[in-house]
This record gives C-alpha cells, structure tokens and sequence, in this order.
C-alpha cells in the first residue's frame, strides 16, 4: 500500500478520511496529514458530490460490496483532477473498519478521450457537410465510413454501411467495375477521376465522377481508399445531347440555370490558341453576360470582351487540345464579374463552358476579408472567447492594453487578467447577463501582464446558437 502508484485511501462511514497512502502527494498534491481527519466529501467537485455520495450511501448497507466511479477531486493547487475510483465495504472487517478507495488519475485519459471525441465530431460533421457522395474504404473495398448523402442513395445509414461492400447496395456489374477500380488506385497509388454510372436505391440511372485516391498508414502502406462523387448526369446528358439531337441538346441547353457557350479555338501561324469563336449560347449567357444570342454567334472572344484577358484563351485552348475537362474561377474584366467555370471538349479543337457568377460570393469574401483587417487594426483591445472563458482570439491593441501577446493569451481563460478588486457577486452578475443572451457593459479594474492595474470600459457581447444559447463572447476593452 506504502509504494503503490495509484491513491489508497480508508474512508469513515460518514465520509471523513482515516488513511491516505503516500502516493496522495504526487498525484494531487496534499502530503497525507493535510486529509486525514478531513471528509472526503469536501474536495469532491460540487457537480459530481450528489451522485458519488448516492453510490457511497448505498454501499454502506451492503457489507463486502464494491462499486465505481468517476469523478473531480480538487489538487493542492486547486485545479481539477478526474479520479477514478473503486470503493470496497469492510467496515465488518475487525483489521479495517472503514471503506477503502483505491483511486487513480485518468485526468489525461479523460482529455485525450474529449479530443478524440472532438475530431471525430469535427471530421463526421465535415463528411455529412460535403454536398458530394463520400467514403472511406479499406484494402478489402469493406466500407470504414461513409456520409449521408452517399448512404441515403443506397438506401441505408452510415452506420450500417460499415464493414459491407458495393455488392450489398449495387448490381454484380457495377460491383465488381467500383472494386477493379479500388484495386488499380492501390496498385499506382495516385488519384484517379472516373466517369462511371451509379443506380440509386430508386433504381435512378445517373452519371458520377468521381475521384479515388490511396491512402496510407504511418509506415507508407496502403491501407485502403477514399472516394467523392459528384452527380455530372447534366453534363452527360448534354453531351449525349450534343452528339444526338439538337432537339435533346436544346431542350437541356435552354433550361439550364448555368451560362452555357460552344466554342471553337482559333490558331495562330505557330499553332497556338490566340481567340475563339462562339457556336452557341444558352439564354442564361445572355442574361449573366447581358450578351444576345446574336451578338455572340460567329464572334471572337476578342471581338467581344476587348480586351480579354490570356488566362481564357490558354485554359480554353488546353481543355480543346487535350481533352481534359476542368474546373476553375477567374475574373473577367469587360463583364466586372467573377465567374465559376467548368470547360470540357466534346471534340478536338472545339470546348464547352459551363459557369456560373460568383461574384456576390467574391465580394463577400473580400468583405469578410476587410472586417477582419479592420478588427486587427482597431485601436480598442477585442478578445473572442468561448462560452466557458478560454481566450480563442484577441487583436494587436488587446496586446497593447494587457501586455499579453495573442500566443500568451490565446488557451488562457479571462481569468488571468482579474485583479482580485471586485468581489463574486460582480462576476456572478456579469456572467448572468451575458449567460442570458444580454449584453453586459461597465467599468473593471484588471491586471496587466506586468502586475500592474488599470481600469478599462469593457463591453461584452453573446454570441447565441439557433437555441438561444450564449456559445462565444465578444469582448470590446478601452483603457480609461
């Protein structure tokens, strides 16, 4: 008992502490004179007193028995540990006459637990967001994970994909094309963009593309495959349409929500891409571009957005040359937009594109862009914190009013700046306010990273979830 790496200890009937084992001190701090004669009750975390005191009541009636649990012991320095515990009642034991508690911390345990937890929160809640079908197979082509979007195609939960394969949701052709793909990724280990049809549960034929990649573990091995697809059904369609019937092409073209233009590259004396010509449009170009149809048709890029910028006509010209469909943004200056764009070839020398304007989005981000410069630059100290305190950002006149730097001050809680001049009832009120959704303003005297004091006006604003609940906290500091 003397040497023992974890906490023995010898508990009263009524909770007060007869024997701590030296192993007390390393763990939590207290030599054990400082607990003996103490309750134990007294350093137990007020949140956790009632359930443990329940589990120790019950015990005492039932004499040899032993039970469990976890709970929050105050250390010397008055942090909180997570203790397990395992309690056993001897107190008919004429040698004993007590409960013995054998406790050991599993504080880091706990945390390491909570991360984890957190990053696979993090990484369903990315998966389930991605709008695309995804998954995560292993070397067998066994499904590890996959999202909602992939699983209510086929009909099923993520959950229950787990450990099954294509053959459970697809046909034995489809099957086995999926699983051959799998294997060829593994074998080059590269990326690879496929174009392949998929059934849903409903038995809706579409087209996919998508991309599987090899991944590995920690010592290089492929251990297995991820893939995303994306429902590309219109663009075969369309070039279905564009290799059959003008009717079919037409029918998709004029209701398409997206600019759409066929157009063919021109060359120059060296054979290089320098303009192209415009074959067709779709009424959506004409109303994104405010472009007709008959000013565009039989007309050079150049002709019509003069001047154009290169990166149009060398993207276009390689997507015509090779082959290779592409995805991108850029800007087009005749127009004063952003566009997004996805190029294709249905034959040589010829592309099609389809885009779309993404300059509200544009315009968002670079007005996101600009608040955020100007939160660093403003000359009053602003801090975000979560909704327990933790620092989680602060700006450069944070630094210049506290003295603590955002690396020092970042992790921390607000409580390194208290100056120990107000009493609880104030915090207790502040918190109430802002815990409520309101926001709190006043005066406060807070300490420096110096030691020194200062009094600053600090306003301090919740940030509420769609439940109401205050989940960061906006705080706005002036020395005053």
């Amino acid at each position: 008992i003397e040497n023992t790496t974890d906490i023995i200890t010898i508990l009263e009937a009524d909770g007060s502490i007869r024997y701590e084992s030296p192993s007390i001190e390393r763990i939590l701090g207290y030599k054990p004179e400082e607990l003996v004669g103490r309750n134990a009750f007294e350093f137990i975390h007020p949140d956790d007193v009632a359930r443990i005191r329940k589990i120790f009541t019950e015990g005492l009636v039932r004499p040899g028995c032993i039970d469990s649990g976890e709970y929050r012991f105050r250390h010397k320095d008055g942090s909180w540990r997570v203790l397990e515990g395992i309690g056993k009642n001897v107190l008919e034991d004429p040698a004993v006459r007590g409960i013995i508690v054998n406790s050991r911390d599993i504080t880091e345990r706990k945390r390491m637990d909570e991360a984890l937890r957190k990053v696979q929160q993090q990484q369903r809640a990315l998966l389930d967001n991605i709008p695309d079908m995804a998954w995560v197979k292993d070397k067998q082509s066994r499904f590890i994970a996959a999202n909602e979007a992939f699983a209510k195609a086929l009909g099923c939960t993520p959950e229950k994909m787990v450990g099954k394969t294509d053959f459970d949701f697809v046909s034995r052709e489809l099957a086995e094309r999926y699983i051959a793909d799998d294997k060829q990724v593994m074998e080059l280990r590269q990326h690879q963009r496929i174009e392949e049809p998929f059934v849903d549960t409903a038995g809706n034929r579409t087209w996919i593309e998508t991309i599987k990649s090899a991944f590995l573990n920690d010592q290089g091995e492929v251990i297995g495959t991820t893939g995303v697809a994306r429902d590309i059904t219109v663009r075969q369609q369309m070039n279905q349409a564009l290799r059959t019937s003008e009717e079919q092409y037409r029918t998709l073209f004029e209701t398409m929500r997206e600019g759409f233009a066929l157009c063919e590259i021109i060359w120059d004396a060296d054979g290089k891409p320098c303009d192209f010509r415009y074959l067709e449009v779709n009424p959506a170009f004409e109303k994104i571009l405010g472009i007709t149809r008959s000013q565009a048709i039989g007309k050079t890029a150049r002709e019509i957005f003069s001047p154009v910028e290169e990166y149009w006509i060398e993207i276009y010209g390689k997507v015509a040359l090779t082959s290779q469909p592409t995805r991108f943004e850029h800007y087009l200056r005749a127009a004063d937009k952003h566009f997004e764009v996805a190029a294709f070839s249905p034959k040589r020398g010829q592309f099609a594109a389809i885009f779309s304007d993404v300059t509200g989005r544009k315009q968002n981000e670079e007005r996101l862009r600009l608040q955020s410069t100007a939160l660093e630059a403003a000359a009053i100290g602003i801090s975000l914190t979560d909704s327990k305190g933790t620092i989680l950002w602060v700006n450069p006149a944070f630094t210049k009013l506290t003295g603590y730097t955002a690396a020092e001050a970042i992790g921390q809680n607000m409580r390194l700046l208290k100056s120990d001049k107000h009493d609880e009832s104030f915090y207790r009120d502040l918190w109430q306010t802002v815990n409520s959704g309101k926001v709190w303003q006043g005066d406060i005297i807070n300490r420096r990273k110096d030691g020194s004091l200062y009094d600053e006006g600090m306003t301090i604003t919740p940030v509420c979830d769609e439940r109401g609940e205050s989940t960061y906290f906006i705080a706005m500091k002036q020395d005053i």
